[in-house]
């Protein structure tokens, strides 16, 4: 079975590489424990509760290796790299069962529980493996014991899934014809009781059609899921029925359902918490909150919203032009894992970045664009932000005011105008407003820095005009931002002592606050 990603971060290829004492049996114990960590599961329960009950019996043998650090020979990094993949696989298989449409998981029902049993062979065969390992003997017993019990794996048919296979059969037999009281009984044997529960399975069975290759630009040789067939006929006639039952719920309870059921297909497709997926308050509107840029849209590296999610050969993204400029200076390691690559070829991931690109145009936010060398502002954007620039000189406070707001606005939304305001002076000027005695014009300065700051390379720029500042002017702004009662937003700037680059001990800092909900 190969493997496909249901959080956004792309295909994980298991290739044979040096077992580091270390960072892989690390990495091995994080995958059992995000393994042990799943559950409510839609079907194959009992598949799944006793897939992750063995995984936690083998956790011993990962800690011990690991506290231990035991050196390994040549027979115990085939054993390991096989329990590796099988873990995978594990995951995968689990993630499946947990997050996947419930009808196409009955509906190829027999399929995925023949998955269930290739997994088995596959630890039962990785485990078989000789362990050369001076491990204590209770661990040995311990992975004995999981593996005799791979070895009289057997297939667990539930029979709740069995006969909501044949219910659902039944009335996709009937097409269109099926009475409304024979939906309203599928309906509640699958517990779509709710407008929300049916459009929370109809994201969760496009889910599914764009992870097995259905999905328009995502190869099907890429994302599919080798031995539960893609059921292209079943995906139409699911969306068919899913349409059908619609028809059980008001209209209106549909439609003010909508909003949130769009956040819930994106975090669902990318891994994000949902808390992380939440819009700023009705009130406060969409320009005057913090927008959280979800951690899995970040390339670890730079921290920045990706354009060019890349896949490297340890299975994390980044974006292509950091992890390039990484490999370029010599290194051979994972940024993030710190494990060595046994290649540098870079697979794009192409599912995260459309994921990307359905939340930057949920939230009003510019996708980022691969971009050419120069700048990619239109010339009536660069006319703009320039006279934007130069009001910030303006003797009249209110011109100040606007021209803060309006330069907030579009470093919050394009990419692309948070490197040209840069580059056209605006910092030492917006820094400079931070003590204005107009309390909006410092507020729209401050978050117009915090959104110019997105964009790496504008961060230094940032340090070295805050460091400039004069410092009377900075603790008299930070007495009267928070000296004042009551007051709601306090972004502001604080000192840092020994934690900035070249000795700069001032940093701006987002303070957080139940008040403050968007930038």
């Amino acid at each position: 079975m190969s493997l496909i990603c249901l959080h956004g971060h792309g295909r994980i290829d298991i290739e044979e590489r040096k077992l580091c004492e270390d960072g892989a049996v690390v990495g091995v114990l994080e995958i059992c424990t995000f393994i042990t960590s799943i559950g409510d599961f839609k079907t194959h329960k009992k598949e799944c509760s006793t897939l992750i009950r063995r995984v936690k019996l083998l956790i011993p043998l990962f800690e011990e290796v690991r506290d231990l650090k035991l050196t390994i020979s040549e027979e115990d990094l085939a054993c390991f790299n096989a329990l590796e993949a099988a873990l995978n696989n594990a995951k995968i298989l689990l993630l499946l069962c947990n997050t996947g449409s419930k009808l196409y998981l009955v509906l190829e029902q027999q399929e995925v529980a023949k998955q269930f049993l290739l997994l088995a062979a596959a630890f039962r065969q990785a485990l078989n493996k000789p362990l050369s390992l001076d491990i204590s003997d209770e661990v040995r017993e311990q992975v004995d014991l999981v593996r005799n019990q791979f070895q009289r794996s057997k297939s667990l048919e539930d029979p709740l899934d069995a006969h909501l296979n044949s219910e659902l059969l039944s009335v996709l037999s009937e097409t269109h014809d099926c009475s409304k009281d024979k939906l309203k009984g599928l309906a509640d044997m699958f517990k779509f009781d709710t407008a929300r529960a049916l459009m929370k399975e109809l994201q969760a069975l496009d889910g599914m059609k764009f992870y097995m290759g259905l999905h328009e630009g995502v190869p099907s040789s890429t994302w599919a899921l080798d031995g539960i067939p893609i059921n292209e006929r079943g995906f139409d006639q699911l969306y068919a029925l899913l349409n059908d039952l619609r028809s059980l719920f008001p209209s209106e309870e549909l439609e003010q359902d909508g909003p949130e059921l769009k956040k819930l297909q994106i975090a669902q497709r990318a891994g994000v918490e949902k808390a992380s997926m939440q819009p700023a308050s009705p009130d406060a509107g969409i320009d005057k909150g913090v927008l959280n840029i979800p951690d899995d849209f970040k390339c670890p590296i730079s921290l920045d919203l990706m354009r060019d999610p890349v896949i490297i050969a340890t299975g994390q993204t980044f974006e292509r032009l950091c992890i390039q400029k990484w490999l370029d200076s010599g290194k051979k390691t994972c940024p993030k894992t710190g494990l060595s690559l046994p290649h540098t070829h870079l697979t794009p991931n192409h599912v995260l970045r459309s994921v990307i690109a359905e939340w930057c145009t949920l939230y009003g936010v510019e996708m980022p664009k691969k971009r050419a060398k120069g700048s990619q502002c239109s010339p009536e954007d660069k006319a703009a932000i320039d006279e934007l620039v130069k009001k910030l000189s303006s003797p009249l406070s209110e011109v100040q005011r606007n021209a803060a707001y309006d330069l907030r606005l579009r470093a919050k939304k394009n990419v692309d105008h948070r490197s040209f305001i840069a580059e056209q002076g605006a910092i030492p000027l917006l820094v400079r407003l931070l003590h204005s005695p107009d309390q909006k014009t410092q507020e729209h300065s401050v978050t117009a820095l915090l959104n110019l700051s997105i964009n790496e390379s504008n961060k230094g720029r940032i340090m070295t005009a805050v460091h400039r500042c004069d410092r009377t002017h900075r603790r008299g702004f930070e007495k009267r931002l928070h000296g004042r009662p009551g007051k709601r937003c306090s972004h502001a700037l604080q000192p840092l002592p020994g934690g900035c680059k070249q000795g700069h001990n001032w940093r701006l800092r987002r303070y957080s606050c139940p008040g403050c909900t968007t930038l």
